[in-house]
């Protein structure tokens, strides 16, 4: 039988780095008057979103949307609807989600849910692997194909942390060998 060596990870809660309030033609399905509000992580992370939601009735209903990258419309992106019990209420997302961009909206207004964070695995092995030159934008990319590589290497090795969240033995193959550079396994 195979040994099946647990990942070593830690949990980190996050906040959004900015938001901001959005135009009426990308919030075209949205459940209030006013539109709703974009929250900004600042860059693709995998977690799970946290909402505290204030002082709803029962039956109130809050629409999350997310994406990977800056959306046109809402319906360009991934949903769903959480409905609310009474009194104040937490939103914990069962599924582990990529996203950079989250939006909220809500039958009351999105200002009854405070700022959402996200949970999110935090690697704990260091990067072994090292990559240093005199071009900054090189640099940059090799940042952003470790941060890349480790929002896709959760329980398996996938293509990407907002799609599919499935392996594929192309994606295991190119991942596998990512990973004998970054941690010599």
């Amino acid at each position: 039988k195979p040994t099946v060596v647990p990942r070593r990870v830690a949990w980190k809660k996050i906040h959004p780095k900015t938001s901001m309030r959005l135009p009426d033609e990308i919030n075209e399905w949205g459940g209030s008057n006013s539109p709703g509000i974009q929250f900004d992580f600042g860059r693709v992370v995998t977690g799970y979103p946290i909402l505290q939601i204030k002082d709803k009735n029962q039956w109130d209903k809050v629409w999350i949307s997310w994406s990977e990258k800056q959306p046109i419309k809402v319906s360009d992106m991934h949903n769903l609807r959480y409905d609310c019990s009474s009194g104040d209420s937490e939103f914990v997302s069962r599924n582990r989600i990529g996203f950079r961009y989250l939006i909220i909206d809500s039958s009351r207004g999105a200002e009854t849910i405070e700022s959402p964070q996200a949970l999110i695995e935090v690697p704990v092995e260091p990067v072994i692997g090292t990559f240093d030159s005199s071009d900054p934008i090189l640099n940059k990319i090799w940042n952003a194909g470790v941060t890349t590589f480790q929002n896709c290497a959760l329980d398996v090795y996938m293509d990407g942390p907002a799609r599919e969240q499935r392996q594929y033995l192309g994606d295991a193959r190119i991942q596998a060998g990512v990973a004998r550079v970054l941690y010599k396994d």
